[in-house]
């Protein structure tokens, strides 16, 4: 395994991630230009229902870091064992190929942006801050839950190296 290789897509990935919590930071820059806009909310329900969809959106928010958490072992082990049964396929070394560690550290991301675009959506039909904020915090909650820590990628590459010279 080229362990420069993997050292460039943990930066590539690294890039991704801040990139996705910066625009949860652009987002939170929205609130103050969007706070004076007449035209806001844009859609006029009352507040029982603007609190069922907020409660909705809160659990649907919590079911994705579940979601996040499935999904990253399924893709992981699945990675894993394509990788090694190419490895068996070609019966040769390893061609510098590299599971895509970054793919479902991209897809964990996109999940816990979701969160952040779910309290956006609130501030839009709703004009609640508060609402939005609640979303921001728990995106970024998950953000720093779903941090690529190097640790872990270097697990992943121990346990190629290791399983792939079976």
């Amino acid at each position: 395994m080229n362990s420069a290789s993997f050292k460039e897509k943990y930066k590539s990935t690294l890039i991704v991630y801040f990139a996705l919590v910066f625009s949860i930071l652009i987002y939170a820059g929205l609130i103050p230009i969007l706070k004076n806009n007449p035209e806001l909310p844009l859609i006029n329900l009352p507040v029982e229902q603007l609190n069922l969809i907020k409660y909705i959106l809160f659990g649907i928010s919590i079911f994705n870091y579940f979601v996040a958490a499935f999904i990253r072992k399924v893709m992981l082990v699945q990675l894993v064992a394509s990788y090694h049964a190419g490895l068996k396929v070609a019966s040769a070394e390893p061609s510098g190929r590299i599971p895509n560690f970054m793919a479902v550290e991209v897809v964990t991301f996109a999940i816990c942006e979701s969160v952040a675009i779910y309290g956006l959506v609130l501030y839009l039909i709703g004009k609640r801050p508060e609402d939005f904020y609640t979303q921001i915090i728990l995106a970024l909650l998950f953000f720093i839950l779903y941090f690529p820590k190097p640790s872990q990628w270097a697990e992943w590459e121990k346990a190629i190296n290791v399983e792939g010279k079976n």
